[in-house]
């Protein structure tokens, strides 16, 4: 295999981590400013009188995803206008060959980064809501950033062997399967079967983290100055 098919093979599985990590991670940090700082200095109570909380908090996941759906779209065609004036004009040979890429895996892969910001985004409120102020909600916030991130650390692994046990736990652990599946997709290392499993499998843990958001939202988002305690959270969830 020549060096540029070499090259070639990474590109999509690169560019898709780092449009993962953009649009997810980045984006979804939004909602997280937006609900805190709404809660900490009392601008939530003012909103709320006019929409009720489901609304509020939709309408706020429904406007950013619209952002990151069109933010998507700019890159793909700002990398793709880049990739084609440089070696048009300036007849620069990069060692990618478009041609050879499996392009057919991108639109799966942009349906798992969407639903992967769906996750996190919800995640995001729902911490917002419960925390005390900005910077609490922040470090709360860490403890499932640190999960989401943690196979970056084993990243070399699940690229030689993404087929593997540690890869097979990755794929269905809630907080790191979007990555994972994106990531084994890019590389053509996953049975049809398997595939849909886990797309179906983050279609449900997308719709559990926004009934769960939306419970946190409807508990913390008035409740100032404390945190609602776990016990506090597992009794409003049963209910």
């Amino acid at each position: 295999m020549c060096s540029s098919d070499l090259f070639g093979q990474y590109i999509i599985p690169i560019g898709s981590l780092i449009v993962f990590f953009l649009a997810v991670f980045i984006s979804s940090s939004f909602l997280l400013q937006s609900v805190s700082a709404e809660k900490e200095n009392r601008m939530i109570e003012t909103m709320l009188s006019i929409v009720d909380k489901k609304s509020l908090m939709f309408g706020k996941m429904i406007g950013l995803i619209g952002v990151v759906l069109v933010q998507l779209i700019l890159w793909i065609l700002l990398g793709l206008g880049i990739y084609m004036l440089v070696q048009n004009q300036f007849n620069i040979d990069f060692p990618i060959d478009i041609s050879n890429m499996d392009l057919s895996v991108l639109p799966i892969n942009i349906f798992l980064i969407m639903s992967a910001f769906v996750f996190f985004a919800a995640i995001m409120t729902g911490v917002g809501a419960i925390g005390t102020g900005a910077q609490d909600s922040k470090n709360l916030s860490s403890i499932f950033i640190l999960l989401a991130i943690f196979p970056m650390y084993l990243m070399q692994i699940l690229i030689t062997n993404p087929t593997g046990s540690l890869s097979q736990f990755f794929t269905y652990f809630p907080f790191t399967s979007h990555m994972i599946l994106l990531l084994r997709n890019s590389l053509g290392a996953i049975s049809g079967v398997e595939l849909i499993f886990g797309l179906i499998l983050t279609t449900v843990y997308g719709l559990i983290s926004l009934w769960i958001a939306l419970k946190l939202f409807e508990l913390g988002c008035l409740m100032y100055n404390r945190r609602p305690s776990i016990k506090e959270i597992f009794r409003y969830l049963k209910g």
